[in-house]
């Protein structure tokens, strides 16, 4: 639906009088036209035909109409009495939005809706394809048993045949359902984003100078478009109020200069006081991060600060020497969390998160401490972008807000849903009112959700799709990170999924999944709670959840994700391993693996190699095969491959966001 500009539903009153101007012919003037000399030309919105009298109805209003040359705003005259009236544009305007961006919503909204008709249309073909899957699914537990054991026999080979003939037309249908789902979520999330990047508050800051900062003192001063500390262990606060349940993000940089005082530094973060109230010292009733000093020559640290109290003895960060950070601070509706990234020490990243508690510790303030007697030579922060602040009712879906192109690092966000903790990477430069792809990673045993910004080979997977222009959704569960495949794993996923594409601004969808990840991203395809995903990337993938079982490595903690004991593995494993599924359940989608064939950790016959197998019955699998064991260095140096298959599979061109 395009929206149009018009005059709709106006009533004519005159202020001098308090009384509507009813059954009363008017005239229409641009507001400049100060002397009523050149009355406009009216038409009626819809059909366009030209209306030759304005006239009120016999309770003040006025009928619906346009003007030439579309002006936001108009006078009407009749006999002495004028008034101005604005169109529905220029309210708009008066609101603080421009037509592309109502246009732009509205078309989201539209898009949402025909996605969903598209859905509900297509649920009798889900149970067509439900029905169909069962029937395949004669191709038991059992049966497959026995197609693994011997895979050169003619039953197996008569197995293989009839999937192949079956897997056609049932993985259309699966697909045709889920796209439709995923169709409607994609619709959804853009029209999300697109409303609260309208809606929300910005603001930024300069420093030229600190007008819209309460100071302690003298303890801060501006200088060449930065701030600067003076002396003491004050600071400066800015109302910057994220209400109970609101959402907020900040992104700004430190200029962190080693060789100064020990025990001075620079604290970012948020102030509990009053909003707009100077800090009373320093951090005091702050909750961030605090760029500390060593002693001498000792590289300094970053500490946490949770409501005033600095944890010394867990840094953040240690063997901090003078570098540049991007700090990025997100409020979710759960947690405040700090995200910090530098391109020394080879490319550093860290994380810290607190729970909120709006009644004891409310976040009223941007708060910044720079608590350096140096001066101008000493710490620095640059000049903040932009600041956002999620209003009405679009709160919960502004976390993703535009992230500045000045901005040279990527965007992370550590949050929590239900209890599960989730990261989501942005791209450098990442807008909410466009569309990106997205990649969930899966991660592998004994690792959890920061992984990705911690080893290397994750790191270096997780870096290449952000550089891409992907939206990166890492998850795990965390009470047992390592679920092998078991429902709290895939809840945990399920729900991270859910949370991004309600936060961030997200349409393909792919999955990435490392080592155990395999075996939990196969279980996650084989259910409907992530739908729409259309490529499968893995590296030293597992896939025999039986023959991992009976590794004496990991049978404990499939012992733990499964609560088996006395014997009935069987029972409570029933359905969750992917070398028993039909190949059908992963979908048919395109995969890519990458296989160490001299992989001592997992067994690379038994997973990788039976995983293709089976999955090349129904799908198009790329396969290479590579040496250096289960840490191999081939994750990182074939992470460009796996982008450009990814790209290929989605439908997206490589570095999307650039």
């Amino acid at each position: 639906m395009v929206i149009t500009d018009l005059y709709t539903s106006q009533i004519a009153y005159n202020p001098d009088t308090g009384q509507l101007v009813s059954d009363a012919v008017f005239q229409v003037y641009a507001p400049d036209d100060v002397s009523f000399t050149n009355p406009l030309a009216l038409t009626e919105p819809a059909s366009g035909v030209n209306i030759p009298t304005l006239r009120s109805s016999n309770i003040g209003v006025l009928p619906p109409f346009r003007v030439a040359g579309d002006l936001p705003e108009v006078v009407i005259r009749s006999g002495s009495f004028a008034t101005l009236l604005s169109s529905r544009f220029g309210i708009f305007a008066e609101a603080g939005f421009d037509a592309d961006q109502v246009q732009a919503a509205v078309d989201a909204v539209a898009g949402a809706e025909a996605a969903k008709g598209g859905a509900e249309t297509a649920r009798d073909e889900a149970l067509a394809a439900k029905e169909a899957a069962e029937a395949v699914g004669t191709t038991n537990d059992a049966i497959m048993t026995a197609v693994a054991a011997d895979p050169d026999s003619a039953f197996a080979t008569q197995q293989r045949a009839s999937i192949a003939a079956e897997a056609g037309p049932i993985s259309a249908l699966t697909r045709q359902r889920l796209a439709a789902r995923a169709a409607y979520d994609a619709a959804l999330s853009s029209g999300r984003c697109a409303v609260a990047a309208s809606k929300a508050t910005r603001v930024s800051e300069s420093w030229a100078n600190l007008s819209a900062w309460a100071v302690s003192g003298t303890s801060v001063q501006v200088f060449g478009g930065k701030l600067y500390g003076v002396s003491g262990g004050g600071g400066a606060n800015r109302s910057f109020r994220v209400a109970p349940g609101k959402t907020a993000r900040v992104v700004l940089v430190v200029n962190y200069l080693s060789g100064g005082t020990s025990g001075q530094g620079l604290f970012v973060g948020f102030n509990h006081d009053s909003a707009g109230s100077a800090p009373a010292s320093g951090a005091a009733n702050s909750t961030g991060v605090y760029f500390r000093q060593g002693s001498g020559s000792t590289d300094g640290v970053v500490n946490p600060i949770n409501d005033g109290v600095q944890d010394i003895p867990n840094p953040v960060y240690s063997s901090l020497g003078s570098s540049t950070w991007t700090v990025t601070i997100t409020v979710d509706e759960n947690y405040l969390s700090i995200a910090l990234a530098t391109a020394a020490g080879g490319g550093q990243r860290r994380t810290i998160r607190w729970a909120r508690n709006d009644s004891t510790m409310p976040l009223n303030n941007l708060s910044i401490m720079v608590n350096d007697s140096r001066g101008v030579s000493g710490m620095s922060v640059e000049a903040i972008n932009e600041a956002t602040i999620g209003n009405d009712d679009y709160d919960a879906f502004v976390t993703g807000l535009t992230q500045s192109p000045a901005v040279a690092a990527p965007g992370l966000h550590h949050g929590s849903v239900h209890g599960d903790g989730f990261l989501i990477m942005t791209p450098v430069g990442y807008d909410a009112r466009r569309s990106y792809p997205a990649v969930m990673m899966f991660h592998g045993h004994g690792s959890d959700e920061k992984t990705w910004i911690s080893n290397g080979n994750a790191r270096a997977v997780a870096d290449a799709f952000v550089a891409g222009g992907y939206v990166v959704v890492a998850a795990a569960n965390t009470g047992l990170l390592s679920t092998w495949g078991a429902q709290a794993g895939i809840d945990a996923y399920t729900r991270a999924w859910q949370y991004a594409r309600d936060h961030y601004n997200i349409g393909a969808l792919g999955f990435y999944a490392n080592s155990m990840g395999s075996i939990e991203s196969l279980n996650a395809l084989s259910q409907d709670g992530i739908p729409g995903v259309a490529a499968w990337v893995g590296t030293v993938p597992t896939f025999d959840l039986a023959e991992n079982y009976a590794n004496s490595s990991f049978t404990s903690a499939i012992t733990s994700a499964y609560g088996i004991s006395g014997g009935n593995y069987a029972a409570q494993t029933a359905g969750r391993d992917p070398a028993l599924m039909n190949p059908l359940a992963f979908r048919g989608i395109p995969m890519w693996m990458l296989i160490a064939t001299d992989d001592a950790v997992i067994d690379p016959v038994a997973n990788g190699q039976a995983l293709y197998a089976s999955a090349s019955e129904v799908a198009n699998v790329t396969r290479v095969e590579v040496t250096g064991g289960h840490s191999t260095a081939s994750i990182a140096s074939q992470a460009g491959t796996m982008v450009a298959f990814m790209d290929s599979a989605l439908g997206v061109r490589s570095s999307y966001a650039a």
